[in-house]
């Protein structure tokens, strides 16, 4: 429990916001020893365990690799070898070459959408940080489909590094999806007194759904299995 706390203590020094409340605390207290960087010649991403040495990350971070390396938030590495890439929903799984203790996070329940404005936290290794882990407080904005994909959507969760990552909800401490990708859109507000437009850019993370995920980890223990 000390190095839990002294981790987030850590955490919280690296946050423009600091001390988060007993409740987000709580959730990084029970997700964060699972997180993980995935990384390899020019790329860094994240991501985290989800059992029996299988993790999970972004499949645009490790498509092409036929090794990657892992790190937990010790320091500790291994080799991992990815097992299934799926590039349509930007889902992939690393299989590592040595045993792992780390424990794993509970994923949120199956078929079921978030609410709105429910907290949600991710979890990453932002690549202007070097190698410290951090984490982003938020809130589900928008729940739908992109390219036939579970999707949901918040405002600033996600910079570069996170990528793969796990985003966590709050409240039940389980892994709601994967961090994939940002975009920005220009939201119109009302115009000035006199008739000036104006305009809010917006930056919007992309978080791909822990049902994606579920069906992606199900083909790597086939795999696995059959092999």
């Amino acid at each position: 429990m000390r190095a839990i706390l002294a981790f987030l203590f850590i955490f919280c020094a690296l946050q423009t916001s600091c001390a988060p409340n007993p409740t987000v605390a709580g959730a990084l207290a029970a997700t964060t020893p699972a997180l993980v960087r995935v990384y390899g010649p020019g790329f860094s991403c994240s991501g985290w365990h989800s059992g029996s040495g299988i993790f999970i990350t972004a499949a645009h971070c490790v498509v092409g690799e036929p090794l990657v390396w892992i790190e937990d938030r010790t320091g500790q590495t291994s080799i991992g070898v990815p097992v299934v890439i799926n590039e349509n929903v930007d889902v992939a799984t690393v299989k590592s070459l040595k045993t792992t203790t780390l424990p794993s996070i509970p994923m949120f329940e199956a078929n079921r959408v978030p609410e709105l404005g429910s907290e949600i936290i991710s979890l990453g290794f932002p690549s202007y940080y070097g190698l410290a882990c951090m984490f982003e407080v938020g809130h589900v904005k928008d729940t739908y489909l992109l390219n036939d994909t579970k999707t949901i959507l918040s405002r600033d969760l996600t910079y570069m590094g996170y990528s793969g990552g796990p985003v966590v909800d709050v409240r039940t401490k389980t892994v709601l999806g994967l961090a994939t990708s940002m975009s920005e859109i220009v939201k119109e507000l009302p115009p000035l007194p006199d008739k000036t437009e104006r305009h809010q850019h917006l930056t919007l993370a992309q978080v791909v759904s822990i049902d994606e995920v579920r069906v992606v980890l199900a083909q790597t223990k086939d795999l696995l299995e059959k092999s």
